[in-house]
């Protein structure tokens, strides 16, 4: 019986785990959705994050890189990404190569309602 209860705790750690890993790399946006409409531009830009296995992130949107730390839980689905005043939360799927964002944008505690749930589509570069 100890043997199952530590075999079962080591396959949930290792459930915990695996979205994180999943999830370090670069991602390219592919859909930008608000409740006011599409927030692409038209043009030729790249627009990334890089997560990174320390919990650190690198968000390249044209000339502007902005910094700052992602954490998860796995287990309620949600992700966060903390610049300092700016924190975006909310829940995330991840299938494959596409990471699904469902969020809101903090600016210190405050919820920022310019544009209310934010929809975001990623897809995994090579």
């Amino acid at each position: 019986m100890k043997k199952y209860i530590i075999i079962i705790f080591f396959l949930l750690f290792l459930s915990c785990s695996t979205d994180k890993n999943s999830m370090v790399g670069k991602w390219e946006i592919i859909s930008l959705q608000s409740e006011r409409g599409n927030e692409l531009k038209e043009g030729d830009y790249i627009y990334t994050y890089e997560l990174k296995k320390d919990g650190t992130y690198v968000n390249h949107f044209e000339d502007d890189i902005l910094e700052g730390k992602w954490t998860i839980n796995s287990k309620n689905k949600t992700i966060e990404f903390d610049e300092g005043f700016k924190v975006v939360k909310g829940s995330y799927q991840l299938n494959s190569t596409i990471l699904s964002l469902e969020v809101k944008k903090y600016l210190g505690e405050m919820h920022d309602t310019t544009f209310g749930a934010i929809f975001i589509e990623l897809q995994k570069l090579n």
